[in-house]
């Protein structure tokens, strides 16, 4: 529809409209513009900022703040076995991925032996998520482990 309309105003002559011409102008007329002062610079900046320097050499320099101790310790569990020979596979797997596993035996309430693997503690969580992200691209759990630092 718009394509139409537009089609049919190209149809419509333009209006006469008088424009000035240049052939009214006096042939004598000067048509040189009047010269102008010589101005300012738009830019103050040029002239204020040497005046605004600053002497910094008698700063004390920066002393940075010891880092705070973090609260927690993240590790990440990626496996429990009732047999040994399965953790050390999942181990084995771990250490070609790169990781450094450690498997602990635990013995439960009704006396059955789990050997756990567990990947950490990592020095930060963001550390943590990213051998997270690592494990679940290769579909292998893992459970995150929060326990409050010493």
């Amino acid at each position: 529809m718009l394509v139409w309309s537009l089609r049919a105003l190209d149809k419509v002559a333009p209006d006469n409209t008088d424009t000035p011409s240049t052939a009214n102008t006096q042939a004598g007329a000067d048509t040189t513009l009047p010269k102008t002062e010589k101005r300012k610079p738009a830019f103050s900046f040029y002239e204020e900022l040497p005046k605004s320097e600053e002497n910094v050499s008698d700063v004390d320099a920066y002393k940075q703040l010891a880092a705070e101790a973090p609260k927690y310790r993240y590790s990440l569990r990626t496996g429990a076995f009732k047999h040994a020979e399965q953790a050390d596979k999942l181990r084995a797997e771990l250490i070609l991925m790169g990781f450094a596993p450690t498997i602990d035996q635990r013995i439960s309430e009704s006396g059955t032996t789990w050997h756990r693997v567990t990947l950490g503690p990592f020095p930060s969580r963001s550390k943590m998520y990213e051998a997270r992200g690592k494990l679940l691209s290769k579909n292998l759990p893992a459970q995150i482990l929060k326990e409050k630092a010493d």
